[in-house]
């Protein structure tokens, strides 16, 4: 366990931050207000979600189940939910998307965690879960890829031998996909 906190962050500083970065990442001027609006409150809620998670992770080696289980409800109900026209329909498609790729996440870190040698935490299993749900098939794989990489070479550079908080890793290589997906790709 880490003694020192680095992150003097309330909840309430990290929802604030979640929002200006969310405004930033979803406003679209070639899509209608509704559809901001959609984009906005979903980012909003998800990046809030992945900082507190992060910021838990590298303070403390815990993730909180609520927090995880709060995000794939609502990434499973935003994933459901297409906004076409100005008015909502089920997307089964995208809905099948982000599920198996909570599955994949979810399922390779399950493997992982049940070897021998106990290299992952249970609550980075669920984290991978949920990064899946959020990312979708297949691109959780280059998301989970990414993180786990970042992790072992920042962690080989600092060179130490505490317990290595890989959650924060994969939030933060998340949350940069999310932000980068959202300005390029939508």
């Amino acid at each position: 366990m880490r003694l020192n906190n680095p992150f003097k962050i309330s909840k309430k500083s990290t929802l604030l931050i979640s929002i200006i970065f969310s405004a930033i990442v979803s406003i679209d001027f070639n899509t209608s207000i509704y559809e901001n609006i959609y984009l906005f409150l979903n980012l909003s809620i998800i990046f809030w979600g992945l900082i507190v998670l992060g910021i838990s992770d590298y303070s403390s080696n815990k993730i909180s189940n609520k927090i995880i289980l709060m995000l794939i409800s609502i990434s499973l109900i935003f994933s459901a939910i297409d906004l076409q026209n100005n008015s909502f329909t089920l997307d089964n498609q995208s809905l099948l998307i982000h599920i198996s790729g909570g599955i994949l996440g979810f399922t390779v870190f399950l493997v992982v965690y049940l070897l021998p040698k106990q290299i992952l935490g249970g609550g980075d299993v669920k984290l991978a879960g949920l990064i899946g749900i959020i990312t979708g098939f297949p691109m959780v794989t280059i998301v989970l890829l990414l993180g786990l990489f970042s992790c072992v070479i920042i962690e080989r550079i600092k060179n130490t031998s505490s317990s290595i908080p890989l959650g924060f890793y994969l939030v933060i290589i998340t949350i940069i996909y999310l932000g980068i997906f959202n300005i390029f790709f939508q």
